[in-house]
């Protein structure tokens, strides 16, 4: 350490602690490689070193930073959908003294859900805080339709003498 101290101090410094206890070492990586590929090939090279070693830097904490806020996303997605459920049971329980109508709310919602993660499996969209939000998105614009449409059916069935008549009715007018 005193030699290399001696022959650049300030590099010395910039990388070692006072008490020589710790020091940071720079890697270089490949621009053209992914967050994850960068958080990975850091991991890789902590792991084997001697000493207790702490993979750091812009592409790290970008992919944490990302992983963290999908994960609440999804979180979120699943408790709203766990909320709306029991809130629209509740509120058809009261309307129509029926909790089953809303959980059928929920079915059309949950086929886009599946519908566009699926779709953005097969052709290749990582799913991150950014497209997750489509997830949300799909909930609020679906349960309205859904919700209305559920409405409308449950009119036309009194108004009507079969179901099929009454759902075929309200889907072209709703």
């Amino acid at each position: 350490y005193n030699t290399l101290e001696e022959e650049n101090p300030s590099q010395f410094n910039r990388f070692m602690t006072e008490s020589r206890g710790k020091t940071q070492i720079i890697v270089t990586v490949d621009g053209s490689k992914s967050n994850k590929e960068v958080t990975a090939l850091g991991t890789e090279l902590t792991n084997s070193s001697r000493f207790k070693a702490t993979s750091t830097g812009q592409a790290v904490i970008f992919k944490e930073v990302g992983d963290y806020l999908t994960d609440s996303t999804l979180t979120g997605l699943l408790l709203s959908l766990l909320f709306t459920a029991v809130f629209l049971s509740i509120a058809f329980y009261i309307t129509h003294k029926n909790i089953i109508y809303g959980l059928l709310n929920l079915i059309p919602v949950l086929f886009s859900i599946a519908f566009i993660t699926g779709t953005m499996y097969y052709i290749g969209i990582p799913l991150n805080p950014l497209t997750a939000t489509t997830l949300s998105i799909s909930i609020g614009i679906g349960l309205d339709y859904a919700v209305h449409l559920t409405h409308r059916i449950i009119d036309e069935i009194q108004h009507s003498n079969s179901v099929d008549n009454a759902i075929i009715k309200s889907v072209k007018g709703t």
